[in-house]
């Protein structure tokens, strides 16, 4: 915030702790921080102020949001203002109304997403799994809870412990790359670990080259 908002803001706040009117605008709607809260926030709506607490899970942000002003408390900032998140007790899937979170232990491509409290299964994009430190789907093999093992079944793919020196996989040096016989997925393998990456639309994977390149180039791979 500049000087200028900084000082019509304080005086927002002497007019709110008195009467919960008075907005620098008459139409639209503007929100500011609580400067003693970070999960409230108050908010002019043509002319009216309120003060609003963000949902379980969620902080105020302003922008970026997940619901109304706030987003998720992992990507928001509140410098020195406390905040009031408490997580549920009960045990359930969900530990805030509002969040991300791991569907179990151990390394998977599922996780919950919650909205009021009610949990939705989601899945990880395909060769990816949930990262809880993160609160995204990642490689598996960036990710100390994932095997090897549980990369291949995510992935549908192992990686080779001997190349032919023939093969083009090793000009990739220490990440070699393989072609899955699919149209638009290949393999890169980093300490064994396979990592799916996908073409975009309209390449295709060339078998030689082990990149993607026009998918009328593939045999098999071109529209028709």
């Amino acid at each position: 915030m500049t000087a200028a908002q900084t000082t019509v803001f304080a005086a927002l706040l002497a007019t709110a702790a008195a009467q919960l009117s008075g907005c620098e605008y008459s139409e639209g709607v503007q929100t500011y921080p609580d400067p003693t809260s970070c999960d409230q926030y108050y908010k002019c709506t043509n002319g009216t102020l309120t003060q609003e607490r963000c949902e379980n899970g969620l902080l105020y942000s302003g922008t970026g949001a997940v619901h109304e002003h706030c987003a998720y408390y992992w990507n928001v900032d509140c410098g020195d203002r406390p905040n009031e998140l408490k997580a549920s007790r009960d045990g359930g899937a969900c530990p805030y109304s509002f969040g991300l979170f791991p569907s179990g232990e151990g390394c998977t491509d599922y996780f919950v997403k919650c909205a009021y409290g009610q949990p939705q299964p989601e899945l990880c994009a395909e060769g990816l799994a949930y990262d809880e430190r993160t609160h995204s789907c990642n490689w598996p093999d960036l990710l100390p809870e994932c095997s090897v093992g549980d990369a291949e079944q995510l992935v549908g793919y192992s990686c080779p412990e001997k190349i032919p020196a023939s093969s083009a996989s090793l000009r990739f040096g220490q990440f070699p790359r393989f072609a899955t016989g699919q149209c638009d997925r290949l393999v890169t393998c980093v300490n064994y670990y396979p990592r799916l990456t996908r073409c975009e639309e309209g390449t295709a994977v060339d078998e030689n080259s082990l990149t993607c390149v026009d998918a009328a180039l593939v045999p098999g791979c071109g529209y028709q």
